[in-house]
């Protein structure tokens, strides 16, 4: 079952029942799916990495250590765009597990994704994963 679903944009925010935050009124969108499983938690993110929608995407991100499992995955796979400060976030996640214990990878990166994490040498710090069914994360409909 699906902990959170979050869009994310500079736009209104509507809460929803559950848990859901949606957010309207711009073009950049990015949802972030949380889901935990036995000992990992999986973070979907699926849209745009923008300015406009980074500092509520690093509030997920630093949500997704909390009590974190032996490990956390970002799924990568539907990034449609990713502003490379986007990546801070990913290394400040990753800087909170490392000291909780628990392990970091990104799954499926796009191409965006993978190239920004090859030019800044985090594919070498952080483990970079590709998945031979592709899925987001075991959300089916996505």
């Amino acid at each position: 079952m699906v902990r959170r679903l979050h869009r994310l944009s500079n736009g209104r925010e509507v809460q929803y029942p559950g848990g859901g935050t949606v957010v309207h009124g711009s073009e950049a969108m990015l949802e972030v799916k949380v889901r935990d499983f036995n000992d990992e938690r999986r973070v979907a993110l699926i849209g745009d990495v923008t300015l406009d929608t980074m500092a509520q995407l690093r509030i997920c991100l630093l949500g997704a250590a909390r009590n974190p499992p032996a490990m956390v995955t970002i799924d990568a796979s539907r990034v449609a765009y990713a502003y490379s400060g986007g990546l801070a976030a990913l290394v400040e996640l990753y800087a909170r597990l490392q000291r909780a214990g628990s392990r970091l990878r990104i799954l499926n990166p796009s191409e965006m994704m993978r190239d920004l994490l090859i030019v800044t040498a985090l594919n070498k710090i952080i483990p970079v994963e590709e998945d031979e069914e592709g899925s987001v994360c075991g959300y089916s409909g996505v």
